[in-house]
């Protein structure tokens, strides 16, 4: 496994390939007891992200307190590397789950202008809102780990 090629040493506090990751969502349960039970496993279960009417569940518990039962997806970990920030590919900030909305002039045909969409824009704003406080912005170019990973479970709907 490497670690950072900035000499700041140690190995990715994610995982490692073939390891498991669990992922935690916003989430409801009216009795966490049955939901646990192996023979009715999973009922009275909800998930935000899914549910049609979020409206009707009087109180969503935060993802940071869903438990491994709770879990419906879960990730195998495929690849891990470091490379800096602003390495990314408009790819990798698509796979990252970034909508385009910067464009940039490009020639199409007989000299017609088409607008493009860019990644990487909107992909650093989010990434700064979130970082550059703590001081890891865009700016800074620190290094990151990238994660590949497939989804190996669905469990629950």
């Amino acid at each position: 496994q490497k670690a950072y090629p900035d000499g700041g040493g140690g190995k990715c506090p994610y995982g490692i390939p073939g390891d498991h990751l669990w992922v935690r969502e916003t989430w409801h349960c009216d009795n966490p007891a049955m939901a646990q039970d192996t023979m009715s496993r999973g009922e009275g279960l909800v998930y935000r992200a899914t549910e049609k009417h979020p409206e009707i569940f009087p109180k969503w518990k935060p993802s940071i307190f869903m438990p491994r039962w709770a879990s419906r997806i879960t990730l195998e970990i495929e690849d891990v590397r470091v490379e800096r920030l602003q390495e990314i590919t408009e790819e990798d900030a698509k796979a990252e789950g970034i909508f385009a909305y910067g464009y940039e002039a490009g020639l199409c045909g007989e000299g017609s202008i088409i607008e493009l969409p860019t990644y990487i824009e909107p992909f650093m704003e989010l990434w700064d809102s979130l970082n550059a406080k703590r001081g890891y912005g865009w700016a800074e170019n620190p290094w990151v780990w990238v994660i590949s990973f497939r989804r190996i479970e669905y469990g629950r709907a």
